[in-house]
């Protein structure tokens, strides 16, 4: 959701919730039904506890500036792989990249990182142009609050 202002432009997305992480499934041999193959996990991507607030923090705002590169060098689809699988899962490549078409962002920087044990809340902050009626195309700066999570041993982009 974009919120309009005289003097900024402030993003704010809906919260994905903690919900569990999409599993990796294949079939297994026997099924209950012949025409139906039976659908059992086989690795659970787990959200890890954050350990060490300054080294996961450092690297969510590696991750986070890689990913605003993909994202001015309008790279969408190579930008939406830093989402967590459940982002994915949620939210397509096709909407993934009508958004970030639509909003015409121009670079991004992450400045700065706060993590508590579950998460690494990323201070954010783009460049985009904006129509103003009447007046014609704008640079306007958009404050983004990214929340990154530690799956597997890297850091992941929550869906917001």
């Amino acid at each position: 959701m974009v919120h309009h202002a005289v003097a900024q432009t402030s993003v704010t997305t809906v919260a994905e919730e903690k919900a569990p992480i999409s599993a990796d499934v294949k079939p297994v041999a026997t099924s209950p039904k012949a025409s139906e193959p039976a659908i059992v996990p086989t690795t659970a991507a787990a959200l890890q506890p954050i350990d060490d607030a300054t080294r996961w923090g450092a690297r969510a705002k590696e991750r986070s500036n890689a990913r605003w590169a993909l994202i001015a060098e309008k790279k969408f689809d190579a930008a939406y792989e830093f989402y967590t699988p459940a982002g994915r899962a949620l939210f397509t490549l096709a909407e993934h990249v009508g958004q970030l078409q639509g909003l015409n962002y121009l670079d991004g920087t992450a400045h700065a990182s706060e993590c508590d044990r579950d998460r690494c809340k990323v201070d954010a902050r783009a460049t985009i142009y904006i129509q103003i009626p009447r007046i014609g195309p704008r640079k306007q700066t958009v404050y983004l609050d990214e929340h990154w999570v530690l799956i597997n041993g890297e850091m992941w982009l929550l869906r917001r």
